[in-house]
């Protein structure tokens, strides 16, 4: 059986790192089977690594689903 996962980070990449993890079955009826959230230690680099990362990552995810749009930088559902 698939699985959706979904990472919310908080892009306050100068004090900790704050995210949000969710998992979830796949399919008509989306249920969620887990979810946690954790901070990370700061680290400056990281937001640079983030944005070169975002970038490549939208644009292939765009080109898998059509019914995903990019809003600000980043692939959302639509």
């Amino acid at each position: 059986m698939s699985k959706l996962v979904l990472i919310f980070i908080d892009e306050n990449f100068d004090n900790s790192l704050t995210f949000r993890l969710q998992i979830f079955t796949e399919g008509d009826s989306q249920q969620r089977i887990a979810s946690t959230k954790g901070t990370l230690p700061p680290a400056k680099d990281i937001h640079e690594k983030y944005l070169k990362w975002q970038s490549p990552y939208s644009s292939y995810v765009l080109r898998l689903n059509p019914r995903i749009s990019a809003e600000g930088g980043a692939a959302s559902s639509s």
